[in-house]
């Protein structure tokens, strides 16, 4: 079933009794099945991220998403320890271990690394070359496996940003966009990318309400505030 988070209302709900001989086809159908019943329309860019396939191997998978997992539990953690942040590196370690051309992999490894170290300071002296080359080099592995990796797109904008090339933190924000206009991580980070590199506070609340539309209780929540706090003082 799906429920709207903001109402807590049931929007669509139903029982499937299909055959699981093969559960990417059968993610694939469900999702067509949900965009039919809410009379939504899905683009071929939409169909084809849906039916993207990371691996047909099952280990793969199952050691993709232990990874993904212990991610997403660090990231919405308040402290990030080392320990945690060693285990899920060692996660992915595992991942790229068992098929090292895995661009989900080398995301998750960056993702992390920018989570512990460069999250906790947003002061750009506090960088160095070697946290920023770390940084890159994994997001260009990741990009080189998958050119049309959104999320390896979001790592080199932020990349660009913290070494102050405003116009390539632009461009991979842009060409992100253009691959999923309705990515959370995108949207957040252009609606930053207007509110402190490029000060337009009219796209800055733009992409910050769109932000919160796709998702009003996210990780980028407290900054997409800041952003809209930001840009109607500007206003002002």
């Amino acid at each position: 079933s799906l429920v709207d988070a903001n109402t807590d209302q049931q929007i669509w709900a139903d029982n499937f009794s299909w055959k699981m001989e093969n559960i990417f086809t059968l993610q694939e159908n469900i999702a067509e099945h949900i965009a039919s019943a809410l009379q939504v329309t899905i683009t071929p860019e939409e169909k084809s991220r849906i039916s993207k396939v990371i691996s047909s191997n099952p280990r793969v998978l199952d050691a993709y998403y232990e990874a993904q997992m212990a991610y997403m539990k660090y990231a919405f953690t308040a402290i990030h320890t080392d320990s945690e942040y060693r285990k899920i590196q060692s996660l992915c370690d595992k991942l790229l271990a068992l098929d090292s051309t895995i661009a989900a992999g080398y995301v998750l490894k960056a993702e992390t690394f920018l989570t512990r170290y460069g999250n906790s300071n947003r002061n750009k002296e506090y960088f160095t070359n070697a946290f920023t080359d770390t940084l890159e080099e994994l997001s260009q592995k990741a990009l080189s496996l998958d050119n049309n990796s959104v999320d390896a797109m979001i790592l080199m904008a932020s990349y660009y940003e913290l070494t102050g090339n405003y116009n390539q933190e632009y461009y991979f924000l842009q060409k992100a966009f253009s691959l999923n206009p309705n990515n959370l991580g995108v949207v957040s980070g252009l609606s930053s990318y207007y509110a402190i590199d490029r000060i337009d506070a009219e796209n800055a609340i733009r992409y910050a309400k769109k932000a919160l539309a796709i998702d009003p209780q996210s990780v980028f929540t407290s900054s997409i505030y800041l952003n809209l706090f930001n840009s109607y003082f500007n206003i002002c």
